[in-house]
């Protein structure tokens, strides 16, 4: 669905606080959700155009400092990835429920 800037790397609240931030910016600019292929590996998230391939998002698992399903949408999951100097917010919306991903996301963040 997108991705934001942050000001901290945890918490539910920042999380539903950004969505929102989101869900604004979406309205605003009357445009359908890009369509996108996530791919989850040991190396990390990476975030494809779904028509072109061009890669538009790619971060290390180790990085991931927050993963939490939307509690008013079981196709949603908000994660926060953290880098050296910045936090970022990202909402992940799936075609099916994304409980699986969540998981995934979990046990991965777990193993590195």
């Amino acid at each position: 669905m997108g991705k934001q800037a942050v000001p901290g790397a945890r918490g539910q609240r920042l999380c539903q606080d950004a969505m929102g931030r989101l869900k604004e910016v979406v309205r605003a600019c009357r445009q359908h959700k890009q369509r996108v292929q996530l791919a989850v590996s040991f190396l990390g998230i990476k975030i494809r155009d779904e028509n072109t391939w061009a890669l538009l998002f790619y971060h290390p698992v180790h990085r991931i400092s927050f993963i939490s399903p939307d509690t008013s949408n079981a196709r949603v999951v908000y994660t926060c990835l953290g880098s050296d100097n910045s936090n970022r917010y990202i909402t992940i919306k799936t075609k099916k429920a994304a409980a699986e991903l969540e998981t995934a996301l979990v046990a991965l963040s777990r193993w590195c």
